[in-house]
């Protein structure tokens, strides 16, 4: 029985069970086994591991306020991680890699069981009762854009938005504790994709639309940044790289689908 206290046992399940490659933060995995300092941690991986095969260095852009380098993040394979565990030479050291396996053989054991039956008569009516909300909403609309002046019909109009949606209906998409909309911005600010405006740096505007939307009183238009679905699949790879966050792995799934549907199309 494992003596690690739940916050640690919960990120260990998180790295183990994330789809990412490089799933294990340095940050958290040092301290778990008990490394007296970063930099002794640092040493052995550099000493034992390839750059790139077995961890990954991110360089933060963001100016480091207290002078020196900038800061960087470590990101480490889980088999990487296995074998620093055993490298560190503490009890707990030994403790977490039992415990990352025991998750591991968890895990696969979920992944074998069989899928549960499909209900399609659910499903059906699910989907028909989606259907007919749906075309009460655009009946409702529609009737509402007649009644109104010709240059208050366009608003709501997104320019070119293609399949990409609002960053604040993606953080509902996500439904990530403490990670809404505007904590998703300050994230995305945070890691150097978005500016101080909220608008996409060159670097990463291949992942997102500005388009222009119309105020429905005034007439005037907007810009509005709107993320596309390999936007959206690049968003959830760095919020799982940052380890703080736990997104479900249906609604992983359905994203990385969605962007492989998208560039299919």
């Amino acid at each position: 029985m494992t003596t690690l206290n739940i916050s640690i046992q919960s990120q260990i399940k998180n790295a183990v069970e994330s789809e990412v490659e490089f799933s294990v933060n340095f940050d958290d995995g040092w301290q778990w086994l008990e490394y007296s300092r970063k930099d002794a941690a640092k040493r052995v991986m550099v000493a034992n591991f390839e750059e790139n095969i077995d961890y990954l260095v991110s360089h933060n852009n963001v100016e480091n306020l207290s002078g020196g380098r900038p800061s960087e993040d470590i990101y480490l394979t889980a088999d990487c991680f296995k074998q620093l565990s055993m490298l560190s030479g503490t009890a707990k050291g030994r403790e977490v890699r039992l415990y990352f396996i025991q998750c591991e053989r968890e895990l696969k054991q979920i992944k074998s069981l069989p899928a549960k039956p499909v209900d399609i008569v659910f499903m059906l009516e699910q989907a028909t009762a989606a259907i007919k909300a749906e075309r009460a909403l655009t009946e409702a609309a529609e009737n509402k854009i007649i009644e109104m002046k010709p240059k208050v019909e366009m608003y709501d109009i997104l320019l070119e938005a293609n399949n990409a949606i609002k960053i604040g209906e993606f953080a509902d998409i996500l439904n990530i504790k403490k990670l809404g909309q505007n904590n998703l911005f300050k994230f995305l600010r945070m890691k150097g994709i978005l500016d101080q405006q909220s608008k996409p740096y060159q670097k990463y505007v291949h992942h997102f639309n500005v388009v222009q939307k119309v105020n429905r009183h005034t007439g005037d238009s907007y810009p509005v940044v709107l993320v596309t679905p390999k936007g959206q699949e690049f968003i959830v790879k760095k919020i799982l790289e940052d380890g703080r966050y736990f997104i479900k792995s249906t609604i992983i799934n359905q994203i990385v689908e969605a962007a492989a549907a998208d560039k299919a199309a």
